[in-house]
């Protein structure tokens, strides 16, 4: 008999490789709100996306640096920059350790259409309001946004 209060299901590497194609799917709209007087500027599906997917607490690990969810955003934007939908492709991964789901991403860069690339992301997942976040991802790319 199965009980309506029972948990969902942890998220899974499927989960995870269809999030990260819709995050970097979405177009980031950069720069300042709009004019003072003018309303709250324009909506930005990536920040919408990142917000909807990422715990507040969220930290990780890009390229062996250890980042804040601010740094784990300014990465993921990096490759968003380069990634292509009609090429970009998120692969559920055996994740290396128990409660964590992985993903490889490939793309071929939008800039420059011959260069492929390639991400691998690990994560771990907490439950916020009945929805999967991510708490702690880890990043292994070359294309990621520069460092201050």
């Amino acid at each position: 008999m199965s009980n309506s209060m029972t948990p969902t299901n942890p998220p899974d590497s499927e989960w995870l490789a269809q999030q990260l194609s819709e995050l970097l799917s979405s177009i980031a709209i950069e720069g300042p709100p709009g004019r003072p007087g003018s309303g709250p500027g324009p909506i930005d599906p990536f920040g919408t996306k990142f917000e909807q997917l990422f715990s507040r607490e969220a930290t990780g690990c890009v390229n062996s640096r250890s980042e804040d969810r601010e740094g784990l955003k300014k990465a993921l934007l990096g490759i968003q920059k380069t990634w292509d939908p009609k090429t970009g492709m998120a692969t559920p991964a055996n994740p290396p350790k128990p409660k964590e789901v992985a993903a490889e991403l490939t793309w071929i860069d939008a800039k420059h259409h011959s260069q492929e690339e390639a991400a691998m992301v690990f994560a771990t997942t907490i439950e916020v309001h009945g929805n999967p976040m991510i708490k702690y991802l880890e990043l292994n790319a070359e294309k990621t946004a520069p460092s201050n």
